[in-house]
């Protein structure tokens, strides 16, 4: 089905060939002839009812008449082709920018070659007769040649007024028409589109963020999951932390399901880490940062009591920044040795848990060393990497959900480990003259908190009350 156009071009174009071979200006000619004057007819549209011809095997290709151009003839008919002149009139770049704009719409090499040599005839006569405009749009001569290398129906030649109607409705509208309708029944049974209003959901979505919701039906989520959900006609985006049943508290800022600790995945982890402050120790003293020196070690220490909430006290002052990842580039030498302390609780008295990753000539090792007010601290290797050690590398200490984590290049060390609550405080410890630190960074976890009914931590402490999911 190709519409009224098509049917009676084909004809005229199969009436001229039964007469003999010939080229695409003598089979224009004649159609012309036979359809007479029709005001929508024009010099391309040709090229497409040809190629879709050629490729259903209704008439081939057959050499080359005498003027250099493709011949065609109906099959087993005998052609004496002539090759193409060896000199043809130079193109101008109008002409051959048309000519292979029009060609980019076949596949096959050869059919394109052919396309492109009756295009460039085409358009030189036109040129010499100053009447471009007959040849159409290259554009929509390459989209009807691209339709009929996919077999899909096309009317290529209009013939009628009709046949406008029909070429929208043969190509565009089904596509048209099937894209809607898709879109319609995805926004009623399958997604919904929102648009982030709030900073509660950051750092994975931002304000102005727009997110594809998939309603899921009667799957229930999974913890972690990022899910939306109604309350009183308002839509709300969040993450899945307490499943149906389950008692969950949070204490300074992490969160417990019946008791237990929640230990977020890698990935969510990664997602949830912003960075809170950088100090480099090659520009001198960093602000908050002081130096000791004591038999030839250096140790460098933080000198304020922990660091503040949440930034720009959002989530008001209830807590401090307990959970964090030190990163420290250190340089050894061969002689040198360096710590990267991580500590939990004030520096100088009071209940802390300290950890310790050192880089020296016996080659790493962490430890673990619980501090009592008047009492000496009690301390434990909880891995070590004897052998010779790396000169240079990044030192790397965290404790975020009740899980230290420790790596230095290829070695990593991670388990769960138990500490006073209390506030993060970092310390650096170096011995040797070839012995010296760079840039030292502090990242954050995200504090999950609210300050409310089920809000936690207070001035004094965390606010012990639990909430239990309900059912659904």
């Amino acid at each position: 089905m190709s519409g009224h156009g098509d049917d009676t071009a084909a004809r005229a174009l199969h009436a001229a060939l039964a007469k003999g071979p010939a080229d695409v200006l003598d089979l224009l000619a004649a159609m012309r002839k036979a359809l007479g004057d029709v005001g929508t007819l024009r010099e391309g549209v040709i090229h497409p009812l040809l190629h879709r011809e050629v490729r259903e095997r209704r008439i081939e290709a057959a050499g080359f008449s005498a003027r250099g151009l493709p011949l065609y003839a109906k099959p087993g008919t005998e052609v004496r082709g002539a090759e193409p002149p060896d000199t043809l009139p130079p193109l101008s770049p109008a002409v051959a920018k048309k000519a292979l704009l029009v060609a980019e719409g076949v596949r096959g090499p050869a059919d394109s070659g052919r396309v492109h040599a009756d295009v460039v005839a085409h358009l030189r006569a036109l040129e010499e007769i100053e009447k471009p405009h007959r040849f159409g749009s290259p554009r929509a001569l390459r989209t009807l040649l691209q339709r009929v290398d996919r077999g899909r129906p096309a009317v290529c030649l209009t013939a009628t007024p009709g046949d406008v109607g029909r070429r929208f409705l043969l190509h565009e509208g089904p596509w048209i028409a099937a894209a809607v309708l898709i879109f319609f029944l995805l926004k009623a049974f399958f997604v919904q589109v929102y648009r982030i209003p709030s900073g509660s959901m950051e750092p994975t979505l931002m304000v102005g963020d727009r997110v594809v919701v998939f309603r899921i039906g009667g799957k229930n989520p999974e913890r972690w999951d990022i899910v939306t959900f109604e309350r009183n006609g308002t839509t709300f985006v969040k993450r899945v932390v307490g499943l149906p049943g389950e008692a969950i508290e949070l204490r300074n800022g992490d969160v417990y399901a019946n008791g237990e600790l929640l230990v977020k995945p890698e990935a969510l982890r990664t997602a949830l880490r912003a960075r809170h402050e950088t100090w480099d120790f090659t520009a001198g003293k960093p602000d908050g940062w002081q130096l000791s020196e004591k038999e030839g070690a250096h140790t460098w220490r933080w000198t304020r009591a922990g660091f503040g909430p949440h930034p720009g006290g959002s989530l008001g002052n209830a807590y401090a920044l307990r959970d964090g990842y030190l990163a420290l580039d250190v340089t050894r030498g061969k002689r040198g040795t360096v710590r990267l302390v991580l500590r939990r609780g004030p520096g100088d008295r009071g209940n802390a848990t300290v950890w310790t990753l050192e880089l020296g000539v016996q080659g790493l090792e962490l430890r673990e060393a619980e501090a009592f007010e008047g009492e000496a601290p009690i301390e434990e290797i909880l891995a070590s990497e004897p052998g010779t050690a790396p000169t240079a590398c990044r030192l790397q200490l965290s404790y975020v959900d009740g899980v230290l984590r420790a790596r230095c290049g290829d070695w990593s060390w991670e388990g769960k480990r138990e500490a006073h609550d209390e506030a993060l405080m970092p310390e650096i410890y170096l011995r040797g003259p070839e012995a010296e630190v760079g840039t030292l960074t502090l990242d954050r976890d995200l504090h999950y908190a609210y300050i409310g009914t089920h809000g936690i931590p207070s001035s004094i402490g965390h606010a012990a009350q639990e909430h239990v999911v309900a059912a659904g």
